[in-house]
């Protein structure tokens, strides 16, 4: 059996700060113009999360499925 090993992934660095690593590109990861380097935890973990989930097309079917009210998971929204 196959494991799939995530593309990003969280690595801690000597001076424990967190970086995001691409490992499809080999590179720590870019998101928007940002080097995701020299992160918090919570930064570089919730970045990772949310990289993984759209290179698995996690994030953009949950998106369609709450738009068009055909998803069968409850869809965390913000309060306004």
């Amino acid at each position: 059996m196959t494991t799939a090993f995530p593309r990003f992934i969280c690595i801690q660095q000597p001076s424990g700060s967190w970086q995001v690593w691409d490992n499809a590109e080999d590179q720590p990861a870019v998101l928007g113009n940002g080097v995701l380097v020299e992160r918090s935890f919570e930064s570089a973990t919730s970045a990772c999360s949310i990289l993984n989930r759209i290179y698995d097309g996690d994030l953009q079917l949950k998106i369609a499925l709450s738009r068009t009210g055909s998803d069968i998971r409850p869809v965390k929204r913000s309060s306004s």
